[in-house]
């Protein structure tokens, strides 16, 4: 069962109407700074595994030429991976899961000559990171994966970020271990709810989001357990795994809040 923790870059797959994304290494005079996370208990309860920067993406808009540079921060909830690596014999990461990218725009949207308004760009953007976050999450094995929802949030900064709300699958595929000391192949699915925001912080734009469950983790396991076979570790025994969902979801609103 994994969750997306192998490395890959978030915005490489970005492509819209007249975007040809590139990817590429940064030189020393094209350096952005990572996303700062402000959760005062972001350290203790994630574990980083990924890091990238590089060119996102190339556009011409009008006689404008605009690079875009990204630097990108991916996490997993290191309790709730601990957790299922306690059930399931090959765990590979955690239904719980967060990034966070600061994009820098060159030239700055805000100093586009020609009429050139930011909202076209940042429309633009938007409509790129949708399409580019929904083909990420069916790399990372996720299924179904719906747009069911736009909204707006207020994050630290003052400024508005623009959130998309996704529900998704992910098969659940592995060896468990059973009370005899044996392994016994389950299969099974567990809904997801990842999100995606996006806003422009008056010289950046950032990203942030995640997934995380609809449902108890403990629920979905025991539904994918057959009845003959007692697990080793109860998982709604198990806090993390029994947790109500919008625990995360609110954890999740949170990093988006507070990144800058």
């Amino acid at each position: 069962m994994s969750v997306g923790t192998t490395r890959r870059q978030l915005l490489a797959g970005v492509s819209t109407a007249g975007i040809a994304a590139t990817a590429g290494c940064l030189g020393s005079d094209q350096d952005v700074s990572p996303p700062g996370i402000g959760h005062d208990r972001f350290e203790e309860e994630w574990r980083r595994i990924d890091q990238s920067s590089g060119l996102a993406f190339e556009e011409r808009i009008g006689p404008v030429a605009l690079r875009a540079f990204e630097h990108t921060l991916v996490y997993e909830h290191a309790e709730m991976q601990a957790a299922l690596a306690e059930t399931f014999e090959s765990i590979e990461g955690s239904p719980v899961t967060a990034f966070f990218s600061r994009l820098d725009l060159r030239p700055g949207i805000d100093r586009l000559p020609f009429g050139i308004a930011r909202e076209r760009v940042m429309a633009e953007i938007r409509l790129g990171v949708d399409a580019a976050f929904r083909e990420e999450l069916g790399s990372w094995g996720i299924t179904e994966v719906r747009r069911d929802g736009r909204s707006t949030l207020p994050v630290e900064t003052g400024h508005t970020a623009t959130v998309f709300q996704y529900n998704a699958q992910f098969p659940i595929e592995d060896d468990v271990y059973t009370e005899e000391g044996t392994t016994e192949t389950v299969t099974g699915t567990l809904a997801l709810l990842p999100r995606l925001a996006v806003w422009h912080d008056g010289r950046n734009v950032l990203l942030a989001g995640g997934v995380s469950p609809a449902e108890p983790v403990a629920e979905a396991i025991a539904a994918a357990v057959p009845s003959d076979v007692t697990l080793s570790e109860d998982p709604e025994e198990n806090e993390v795994l029994s947790a109500d969902p919008e625990t995360f979801i609110e954890a999740i609103e949170t990093l988006i809040f507070t990144t800058e």
